[in-house]
């Protein structure tokens, strides 16, 4: 049935230690070239372990049985946990995703038992336990990678978890070969007739999900890149550019649809004598808190944005002006209960001026909008700070 592959044993052997060393220099050489993320550590650790897990196995003539049969497929047994543990830390799922890798544990107890008194005699249940342990672990690493994954890594995780389903399928055969037309005769582990099947699988399984791992990493860069050009550093809301574009976007939408857009543009009160006399570090420490004050006090469908030093902006789809005054006003107690503790006993206290103003029929581009706006909010300057002004 399996005469079909014509490799033998050590060949194979040695073409899955290569083919792992190969990905362990490209997941490292990546890894330490994009802040030696340690999701891809880990792949490339897992890489590590099943090279030296095949060295072992291939290895026959010069190690005892313990070393190259025993000691050998368990360190692949423990390369597939590392790779499961290097996808969760990647693709940023919770620590509990690891618990299924505790199955190392009887796995490995239960060969250890073959090993040690049954003197590897019971082919058929040796080889259903160590394809079924790791049949499990690649179905749960598919699973981990098919599901809940971030969009911009869905197409590379998809494919990555379809190749792991299908290493699981071949695990499954091995299994149900054994099952079925298993010979009693065979009691050496290199008598097994589906180990050459099991090894060239694997080593297409390596050659498949190696670039799904580049592919991986190459859409988190490019998600990242595109995080840091729309985002303000000090504060984690979204920037001038990242504003403008939504703002310019949902004008044109709020128009064809006639519903109401309006905007408030925020500007903290004598921002610059709290840097003067408590340092730009009490600033910063200031506009962060107002950032999450504000955002905290918005929808989901809002948009904040860092506009400039003290100055922010409020985007606030489907809202009347009525609306954006009380959300306005909302948003000024908010900022005024702000309390950060400085140096010296100090609390230091901020308050806002708020410009707001609603798209009309008239208003034809973004920036007509925002000026309006922000003259609403010299108004509220002028007249004394720490209060909302609308736009006529």
């Amino acid at each position: 049935m399996l005469q079909i592959l014509q490799f033998d044993n050590p060949t194979v052997f040695n073409l899955n230690f290569a083919l792992h060393i190969l990905s362990m220099s490209i997941t490292l050489l990546v890894a330490l070239n994009t802040g030696r993320d340690k999701g891809i550590l880990l792949i490339s650790a897992s890489d590590f372990c099943y090279a030296v897990g095949f060295f072992l196995m291939s290895s026959y003539d010069l190690f005892p049985d313990l070393v190259w049969e025993f000691v050998g497929n368990r360190v692949v047994d423990f390369a597939s946990v590392v790779a499961l543990a290097g996808m969760v830390v990647f693709l940023r799922r919770p620590a509990y995703y690891l618990l299924p890798g505790l199955l190392f544990l009887p796995a490995f107890a239960l060969q250890f038992y073959y090993f040690a008194f049954d003197n590897y005699e019971n082919m058929k249940a040796i080889t259903i336990a160590e394809a079924g342990f790791r049949g499990t672990i690649a179905l749960y690493t598919a699973l981990v990678l098919m599901f809940r994954s971030d969009d911009s890594l869905r197409p590379a995780s998809t494919w990555a978890g379809r190749f792991y389903v299908l290493w699981s399928m071949m695990l499954a055969t091995r299994i149900l070969y054994w099952l079925i037309y298993f010979d009693p005769g065979v009691t050496a582990p290199d008598a097994d007739p589906t180990t050459t099947y099991a090894l060239a699988a694997r080593i297409m399984l390596t050659f498949m999900i190696a670039p799904c791992y580049i592919w991986m990493v190459t859409r988190r860069l490019d998600q990242e890149i595109r995080h840091q050009a729309i985002t303000d550093p000090l504060t984690g809301v979204a920037n001038r550019r990242r504003i403008w574009e939504v703002a310019s976007r949902a004008l044109d939408d709020a128009q064809r649809g006639s519903q109401p857009l309006s905007v408030l543009a925020l500007d903290l009160d004598h921002f610059k004598l709290v840097n003067d006399t408590h340092g730009h570090a009490a600033g910063d420490q200031v506009l962060v808190a107002v950032a999450a004050a504000v955002s905290s006090a918005l929808r989901s469908v809002d948009v904040l944005a860092r506009v400039g030093g003290e100055e922010f902006a409020v985007l606030l789809p489907g809202t009347s002006l009525e609306g954006a005054q009380i959300v306005a006003e909302r948003l000024k107690k908010a900022i005024a209960q702000i309390s950060i503790a400085c140096e010296g006993n100090v609390h230091l206290r901020v308050t806002t001026s708020i410009g707001v103003a609603t798209a009309g029929r008239t208003t034809r581009t973004w920036d007509e909008l925002i000026r309006k706006a922000d003259r609403a909010l010299y108004s509220a300057k002028q007249t004394g700070r720490n209060r909302v002004v609308a736009a006529e």
